[in-house]
């Protein structure tokens, strides 16, 4: 004989796994989402400011060993001074990169924010950018799962 209550305790799993999922994925991505587009929207307002330019040399390279399961691995950023207005500012990179991209000694182009020269980007460095797109990206992700899970029926009737 055909058990109806079974069934229904399936349907009634189902819905509550799909609860479950669409309250994890849909807030978690919204939240990437939402952080992502912060972080880009400050990174763009730091490059419309910074318009004045210089020249800048690497006075430093600062190396950072890191410990992971795979093993250790040491990536590097350069320390950039730069004049404006007669003023000295140093500059520590928060990208790091292995290989080190610069050398001591290399000159490097400046933008920097004319109202407060501290601020500054150094010309063809764009690594916190891809970390900013994937948070978008995985956000944009989750929280289009988190939608098709709420729409998507998974019971005929």
């Amino acid at each position: 004989m055909y058990d109806m209550t079974r069934d229904g305790n399936n349907l009634g799993d189902i819905t509550r796994i799909k609860k479950r999922l669409v309250i994890f994925f849909l807030p978690l991505g919204l939240m990437f989402l939402i952080i992502g587009l912060i972080m880009l929207g400050i990174d763009k307002k730091k490059t419309a400011l910074c318009i004045g330019e210089t020249e800048g040399m690497v006075v430093e390279i600062i190396s950072r060993i890191s410990n992971n399961d795979v093993g250790t691995s040491k990536t590097y950023a350069p320390v950039i001074n730069y004049t404006v207005d007669g003023i000295e500012y140093t500059h520590k990179s928060n990208v790091y990169s292995s290989p080190s991209k610069y050398t001591e000694g290399q000159i490097v182009g400046v933008h920097y924010n004319p109202d407060d020269p501290s601020v500054m980007l150094i010309d063809g460095e764009n690594g916190m950018k891809l970390f900013y797109f994937i948070f978008i990206g995985l956000g944009g992700l989750f929280t289009v799962l988190g939608v098709m899970i709420f729409f998507f029926n998974s019971t005929k009737q």
